[in-house]
């Protein structure tokens, strides 16, 4: 089955969402996506879609629950496709292509086959987590095989796990020994409990003197209880009244004090600070009402005298224009003089330059000198090109004579080089046998491996032992199967098992035999203990006596010898009626005796019966023995049976297993060594052969060449090095062909360069002269001369430029002088005609000191009225503060009832003082009430009045004195009560043994659910052992054989091969080879990482195994990959591609890094990357 496309219609963050997955075969598609882009609803989407939406999906967040939708297209390997649509329900979930009709699930299971959803989950589906501990299992498990194998086809990461669940399972309720567990504990105590049945007996006249006993204490106790009870609360009465005089003594003072106080008004708590606080507010208003006149009395004198010049303040903003153009003004009077300097070197430059052209000193021609720009740039250009043009041309013609050179030298070497002919051959029989490798190492190696070899084998079959022979003779023993002495391990472990516990009972039996033998003969030692059958044999002596007496009364024909031998049983009675008298004697005695000592009768019948059952078992163990010691006997000549036709006596199974092992591997030691020998040989015979044939062509290519003693390696360092030498002597000659032809051309390119490098020098002679002509200069001259002429030029127009500015600035500081002048004149005129004499700067300098004085006057103005208004604000809102507090302190005197306000500090302390005196008489009554026991406060003032003082304390004491002798009384009385209940309990018979009998019952219940569990369990580990070896046996060469090409392959090669070993117990492990050293490493031995890569390649191996035989299902995994190194998860990433061939696999990952190292390390055919994001995720 393939799914070609998963439809997330309405599941999770998806709507309308598509995931296409047709591409390839079946394909490894790699489905990526960012934190929180909805890979792990995907991953639940494509199970749901197969076996049902979940009841509790986590998805729905987005969706509610009816709306949810799943749709695939899935394709048959028979190449049928089925459209599906999944919805959440309980049944008839599963609909076609449109959501409109139903469909039958059958239709899925044809693709699905048997496979479930929890063997889906399990065999094809992996994530990080179940990878973990996988690996982790493999360490745990000692890398059992037969456990790797079924955890790794299973799909399950925990196997070991569950194993140790069912053995702590089976523990709890029973441990191996039998002796502790549960049900151990809960049999120990059915059997106390049956035991405690039968001892349950008691007499019913004991029971009744206890139960009158116990009844006459309670009525005691009832009585005493009672009289405590009086005396106590007497006593509690008359402490109450003690411990209240003192307080009712406070009362009655308070009361007092309170009356004095009545007329006083009850003012509020804060009354006094209240108008303390009015009257020092009041005071203080007082005072800064004064200081306000004060303050407003000097302000106004100080306006008066303060003058403040109006009209200068007017012109501010014209005289701090002014002011402002002072500065420019005294720096352009100062600058004028150097400006005019200036002005006349610039012309006297200027004029200097024109003689040095030749021509007048006059300024007012210099425009016949101006050149237009473009000539002079063009002048210059010229100018710069004369150099290159001149040294290309001799340039040019050194590349010349220096390639034709170059091509004489290289013919002359041309001539004396000499290919010899008939070369390939040599080299094509270097090649050949450089490609076979170092062939004499590798026989000396192989000589030294098969001398090793015989030496190991040599000491080990000497040390075999029990079995002598030759090396060939040990690999065609047929010796018996490891399973075999497995077996016969298990019966021999079995069968001493069984007679060391058949020993150990049997023993067991004899020792409690003895030990009730001692107790029956301790029962008897004071008085002989009759049983039931003696009572019943005295009776039967009893019946056969008043028989004969019958007979005689009646006159019967007497039996003679039966009177004689009923006489002689009760000898030495001499008449029948003394005999039968002590018959009646003898039976009636016994019936006393089994009735008065009914429980030693009751224990020795017990204790024959108990022994009476020992002799039982003790007989059935002692024939179990025999049984069990002839089967060993037999067990050991079985045993010895298989080992007959190898003429060895074998030891222990345990000690053969060893001895197996060690023929088993000096089996493998001898095929190994027939390889070697074989390997030996074929390597000889191939240097012999590849010797002669280079011989061979070195004579060919050599007549004198003297190789007769020579090794092959020899040869063929002799023959690489002519091989070498024609090497580079025909390299030599192609190099020096090829370079020939290419200076040929560039002597060509070198030519014509030449010619146009002259062609451009004459165009270049030809401008230069027209534009010297123009500069009245000669045809030949240099550019640096022409150069000069621009430059003069030039500084000419420049100086002349520099003092016509000069000119137009001195212009303009004359026209803003004047005009600063005028407009001083004016302002001074208008504000301070005293300053008209003044210079225009200095002028200025005063009105600007006279503007600061008159701002700082009018600021000083303003800040006074400021205050002014301050003080008079101030004044009045003193006066109206004023109003205020008195108005509150006269309604504080009304309140007080007091004519001033000095009197009311002493009203407030009134008013204190009465509140406190009442908070007092409620506190006092409050105590008085507790202390009344719940009464009325006045009927407990009136008792406690009543009462004389000094008698109190002696009465209290009495009653204390009363209580106490009761109360040991009482103790007494309870002590009985305890003593008689405790034996009435233990003499209770029915009901302990009732509650005993259902005890026992419940124990017995409880024991046989145990013991059923016990069975399921025992069962359950028995049948998950066996399906662990039987699949084992299956799969260990097909699977493994996978595994461990998997394993080479993700392991880098680290690990060339897996292979099955035996671990100290004889079980079979797993073992990884290292390429590196060949050394076998046990799992333990394998990093974390290592492990985990194990699990891989297994869980792999076992799926492609099944894929054989089902139809293809997808493989789920779920970044498994995000703790490899980048290679090992190439590595892994192949083994899935190539695991894709057969089945579809596709990868969900978080990490954009794999998918990079996917799509640059796997081929566009077999790996396709689906992209999970908002865009793709929505609609």
């Amino acid at each position: 089955m393939k799914i070609l496309k998963l439809n997330l219609t309405a599941f999770g963050p998806f709507t309308n969402a598509e995931l296409d997955l047709s591409a390839g075969n079946h394909g490894l598609h790699i489905v990526y996506g960012p934190n929180e882009a909805g890979k792990s609803s995907s991953l639940r989407a494509i199970t749901d879609l197969l076996y049902g939406i979940h009841s509790r999906t986590p998805d729905n967040f987005l969706h509610p629950y009816p709306r949810l939708r799943i749709g695939a297209l899935l394709q048959h390997s028979d190449g049928s496709i089925l459209e599906i649509v999944r919805r959440k329900a309980t049944k008839n979930s599963l609909f076609n292509g449109d959501d409109s009709t139903p469909v039958d699930d059958i239709e899925l299971t044809r693709l699905l086959g048997d496979v479930d959803r929890d063997l889906f989950h399990m065999m094809f589906g992996i994530d990080h987590e179940r990878l973990r501990r996988g690996g982790e299992e493999i360490v745990q498990g000692g890398g059992r095989i037969g456990e790797l194998l079924f955890a790794a086809g299973a799909g399950l990461a925990d196997l070991q796990a569950v194993q140790t669940i069912l053995q702590e399972e089976m523990d709890v309720l029973l441990k191996k020994s039998g002796r502790t567990g549960t049900i151990a504990t809960d049999i120990k105590e059915f059997q106390n409990g049956t035991s405690a049945v039968k001892q349950a007996q008691v007499s019913v006249e004991t029971w009744k003197r206890h139960d009158d006993n116990l009844r006459v204490a309670n009525v005691r106790k009832d009585s005493l209880d009672e009289r405590i009870g009086k005396d106590r609360r007497e006593q509690n009465r008359l402490t109450r009244i003690r411990d209240a005089i003192s307080s009712i003594g406070k009362w009655k003072k308070a009361k007092e004090d309170l009356a004095q106080l009545n007329d006083a008004p009850l003012l509020a708590d804060d009354f006094e600070n209240k108008s303390n606080e009015i009257l020092i507010e009041l005071r203080t208003a007082e005072q800064q009402k004064a200081d306000a006149e004060v303050s407003l009395k000097k302000l106004e004198n100080e306006l008066e005298e303060l003058v403040v010049p109006e009209k200068l303040l007017q012109e501010s903003e014209a005289t701090e224009s002014l002011r402002d153009r002072l500065g420019g003004y005294r720096k352009a009077m100062s600058d004028r003089p150097k400006l005019e300097t200036s002005r006349e070197l610039a012309e006297n430059e200027a004029k200097e330059i024109l003689r040095e052209l030749g021509r007048a000193p006059d300024l007012s021609i210099i425009e016949e000198l101006r050149l237009p720009t473009d000539k002079t740039v063009r002048i210059q250009n010229l100018g710069n090109q004369q150099e290159g043009l001149v040294e290309r041309v001799q340039s040019t013609r050194r590349e010349c004579e220096k390639i034709r050179s170059e091509i004489s030298r290289i013919d002359n070497k041309l001539a004396g080089i000499q290919i010899p002919k008939a070369t390939e051959s040599l080299r094509s029989t270097v090649r050949q046998i450089q490609n076979e490798g170092d062939l004499e190492s590798q026989l000396e190696l192989a000589i030294n491996e098969v001398r090793e070899l015989e030496e190991s084998a040599a000491v080990a079959l000497s040390q075999l032992g029990l079995w002598s022979g030759s090396l060939a003779e040990v690999e065609k023993l047929a010796v018996p199967t490891l399973a075999s002495i497995d077996q016969y391990s298990e019966e021999f472990k079995d069968q001493r098992s069984l007679i060391k516990s058949l020993r150990e009972r049997l023993n067991e039996k004899t020792r409690d035999q003895e030990q009730l033998e001692a107790q029956l003969k301790q029962l008897e030692l004071g008085q002989k203990v009759p049983t039931e059958e003696e009572l019943e044999t005295a009776r039967n002596r009893r019946e056969q006596g008043w028989q004969l007496v019958l007979n005689a009364w009646n006159k019967d024909q007497e039996n003679e010898a039966d009177v004689r031998e009923f006489l002689q049983k009760f000898s030495p009675a001499t008449s029948l009626a003394e005999a039968y008298r002590r018959s009646v004697e003898e039976a009636d005695q016994i019936a006393d005796q089994l009735r008065s000592d009914a429980d030693r009768v009751a224990s020795k019948v017990k204790i024959q019966a108990d022994i009476e059952q020992r002799q039982t078992d003790s007989q059935s163990l002692e024939q179990q023995l025999e049984i069990a010691e002839a089967e060993a006997l037999d067990l050991e000549s079985r045993w010895k049976e298989i080992w007959a036709p190898l003429s060895i006596t074998p030891l222990s199974p345990l000690e053969m297993r060893d001895w197996l092992r060690k023929q088993q591997v000096l089996s493998q030691t001898a095929a190994e060594l027939r390889s070697k020998q074989m390997k030996e040989n074929q390597l000889r015979t191939r240097v012999e052969a590849m010797v002669h044939d280079i011989k061979a062509e070195l004579t060919t290519f050599d007549a004198g060449a003297t190789t007769e003693d020579s090794s092959l390696r020899e040869l063929l360092r002799f023959a690489s090095g002519k091989c070498d030498e024609i090497q580079k002597a025909e390299n030599l000659l192609d190099q020096l062909t090829n370079d020939l032809e290419s200076n040929r051309n560039e002597l060509i390119d070198a030519e014509s360069r030449f010619s146009d490098s002259e062609n451009d020098l004459t165009e270049w002679q030809a401008k230069w002269a027209a534009e010297m002509a123009a500069l009245g200069l000669q045809d030949d001259a240099m550019p640096s001369q022409a150069n000069s002429v621009l430059s003069n030029v030039n500084r000419l127009f420049q100086k002349f430029q520099d003092s016509d500015q000069y000119r137009v600035r001195l212009e303009g500081i004359d026209r803003d002088a004047n005009e600063f002048d005028a407009d001083v004149r004016e302002l001074i005129g208008r504000t301070l005609p005293e300053l008209a004499e003044v210079k225009a700067d200095d002028a200025v300098a005063l009105l600007s000191a006279r503007l600061m004085a008159a701002r700082s006057a009018q600021e000083k103005r303003s800040s006074l009225i400021k205050q002014r208004d301050e003080h008079e604000r101030n004044l009045k809102g003193a006066a109206e503060r004023i109003s205020e507090f008195k108005a509150s302190l006269d309604e504080m005197c009304r309140q007080a009832a007091c004519d001033t306000y000095e009197h009311l500090s002493e009203a407030a302390n009134n008013s204190r003082r009465r509140r406190e005196h009442e908070r007092s008489v409620n506190e006092l009554e409050e105590l008085i009430s507790s202390q009344s026991g719940g009464g009325q406060f006045e009927t407990f003032l009136a008792e406690a009045e009543a009462v004389d003082i000094d008698s109190l304390q002696p009465q209290i004491d009495e009653l204390a004195e009363n209580i106490e002798r009761l109360g040991k009384e009482r103790d007494e009385v309870i002590a009985q009560i305890e003593a008689e209940s405790i034996e009435l309990r233990k003499i209770d018979g029915g009901f302990q043994a009732s509650e005993n009998a259902a005890k026992c019952e419940s124990i017995a219940s409880r024991l046989e659910e145990q013991v059923r569990d016990l069975a399921k369990l025992r069962m359950c580990a028995a049948l998950l052992n066996a399906a662990i070896e039987e699949h084992r046996k299956k799969n260990q060469g097909p699977v493994l054989g996978r595994a461990s090409n998997n394993f080479s392959q993700i392991t880098l090669n680290g690990f060339k091969e897996l292979r099955a070993d035996f671990n100290e117990r004889g079980e079979p492990v797993l073992t990884g080879v290292r390429s590196s050293s060949n050394e076998a490493v046990p799992v333990s031995g394998m990093s974390d990482g290592t492990c985990d890569q194990l699990y891989l390649a297994l869980r792999l191996a076992s799926l492609e195994t099944w894929l054989e035989r089902h139809e293809s299902i997808p493989f789920i995994v779920d970044d498994v990959l995000m703790n490899f190194d980048d290679e090992r998860a190439i590595a892994s990433l192949e083994v899935l591609a190539e695991l894709s061939n057969r089945t579809q696999v596709i990868f969900f990952t978080h990490h954009q890094h794999l998918v990079d190292i996917a799509r640059k390390s796997l081929s566009n055919e077999d790996v396709f990357v689906t992209t999970l994001s908002e865009q793709a995720a929505t609609t």
